[in-house]
């Protein structure tokens, strides 16, 4: 049967002008607004939980919330050892380590017979090492939190280390330093390390030569000096009660009584005071885009500034579309696609600034400008109370989006106790943020935030007029990428 269109189209004009008038006699007639712009909704109010604490008598600690949504667990082990106790000549052996840790099954279970083990359960161990800590971490279905305990707890008390994951281990480690070239953005950020830490853990990258020289031994004496019950941490969360988990726990790690090193953190070295301008550090690509980065050494989480500066790179460079550099150097200019600043607020160390950007090489002189001269009006002039407010309701009700989920809240309760935030940090977080003002906000501004200071990273293919053009009064420092290997 054949439709006649022209006869249909007016009937279902017809009823859709119906049911919209329809619609828009209900919600006049139930007092509702006509726009969606018009609608008014009650006040959402969110309570932080604060998971509970337990302690073991052989030292471990442990961090517990319930959440019964779903019959699942997740579970993660913190040892408070980190890359920061390498040195320069074995840099690399954290991250070899999680990674024959995760693979190597233990001393009494093969690699394959753990994995498949861990597949008949339906879950996946994943080991991770940062700057401080190694944590492992495991989620599976509520039923099968005691094995996957005990699998956990053999794991870190007799790990296998097999020879054969353990070189597997090492050469993917190997291939991903071969590549370092390859990426633009990877390079920057090793010159930035280098830049701001130097000759000290932080400003290491592992090499092809320190992976080589790491030896099995290497591994086990590292889990013998720090992998123990009073490094360890404990953050579990989902379908089970904290008696439960207090018990399992216990009688995975209870009889675990090693003597544990705790790990001393190199300081970093004091910048000398009125040392110049930052330098240049240029690496060259043949690339079409160039990656500039503009850094400098940030803060540690003690410092009383650290609310007024996060408001403060909102506006200029951390609030996307609502901060000065993207307004300036991408929508007015049309010089970047992405334009951003952040501060890495160090947690036992100083941090990072960052400010950076891809552009097209003939843009890199103009680029760097724009930068130096939007952080010096933040650093003359106080920002708008609109601007301020804008800053201040983006970062407080971004905040219960900084927790996935129930783990993530667990976790961060667990790092912050760690790394001796105060009890209160995340309960207090969005009153701080609401007490900064414009005066705040220029104060850092003119005490943390200075484009002289700052060291400028171009990797790209960059011309040497166009850098003499950069540095004018700065050193400028040429680096061959094949020598990040």
């Amino acid at each position: 049967m054949r439709i006649d269109y022209r006869k249909i189209t007016p009937l279902i004009i017809s009823l859709s002008l119906l049911i919209w008038s329809g619609t828009l006699a209900w919600g006049q007639g139930n007092g509702q607004p006509t726009r969606p712009d018009a609608l008014t909704f009650e006040e959402l109010h969110w309570e932080l939980r604060t998971p509970n604490k337990i302690t073991l008598e052989n030292g471990i600690q442990i961090y517990h919330a319930l959440d019964q949504e779903l019959p699942l667990v997740d579970i993660t082990l913190m040892f408070g050892i980190g890359r920061s106790v390498e040195d320069a000549t074995n840099v690399g052996l954290l991250d070899l380590f999680a990674a024959a840790l995760e693979s190597g099954g233990t001393k009494q279970i093969s690699a394959q017979d753990f994995d498949a083990t861990l597949n008949a359960l339906a879950t996946d161990l994943r080991v991770a090492s940062g700057p401080y800590t190694t944590t492992l971490r495991l989620s599976m279905l509520q039923e099968d939190l005691p094995k996957g305990l005990e699998l956990l707890a053999q794991l870190v008390r007799e790990p296998g280390f097999d020879p054969v994951r353990l070189e597997t281990s090492r050469q993917r480690l190997m291939e991903q330093v071969r590549r370092r070239v390859d990426n633009p953005a990877g390079i920057a950020d090793m010159l930035m390390l280098e830049n701001l830490y130097p000759n000290h853990p932080l400003g290491r990258k592992p090499s092809l030569k320190t992976l080589e020289n790491i030896k099995k031994s290497d591994l086990v004496e590292l889990h013998q000096r720090y992998f123990g019950p009073k490094n360890l941490r404990v953050a579990i969360s989902g379908c089970v009660g904290s008696d439960e988990a207090r018990n399992l726990i216990q009688t995975g790690f209870s009889s675990w009584k090693k003597h544990t090193e705790i790990p001393q953190v190199p300081a970093l070295s004091t910048p000398v005071e009125g040392e110049g301008n930052g330098p240049v550090i240029v690496a060259s690509r043949p690339l079409a885009q160039t990656t500039l980065r503009l850094v400098e050494r940030g803060i540690i989480k003690d410092n009383p500034d650290v609310y007024a500066l996060e408001v403060m790179n909102y506006i200029l460079g951390g609030g996307g579309f609502n901060s000065r550099l993207m307004r300036e150097i991408r929508s007015n200019r049309g010089l970047a696609y992405s334009v951003y600043s952040y501060f890495s607020v160090g947690r036992l160390l100083q941090g990072a600034f960052i400010a950076g950007c891809e552009t097209k090489t003939e843009s890199v002189p103009e680029v760097v400008g724009l930068f130096a001269s939007i952080m010096q009006t933040l650093r003359a002039e106080e920002v708008s109370e609109a601007e301020l407010v804008l800053a201040q309701q983006s970062q407080i009700n971004s905040f219960v989006f900084r927790f996935e989920n129930m783990h993530g809240l667990v976790m961060q309760a667990m790092e912050h106790d760690f790394f001796g935030y105060p009890e209160d940090y995340l309960a207090r977080y969005r009153e701080h943020i609401s007490a900064v003002t414009t005066e705040d906000v220029l104060r850092v501004a003119r005490k943390y935030l200075d484009p002289q200071r700052q060291a400028i990273i171009v990797v790209g293919n960059i011309e040497p007029e166009e850098v003499q053009q950069i540095a004018q009064k700065r050193e400028v420092i040429q680096v061959d990428p094949a020598s990040l290997l």
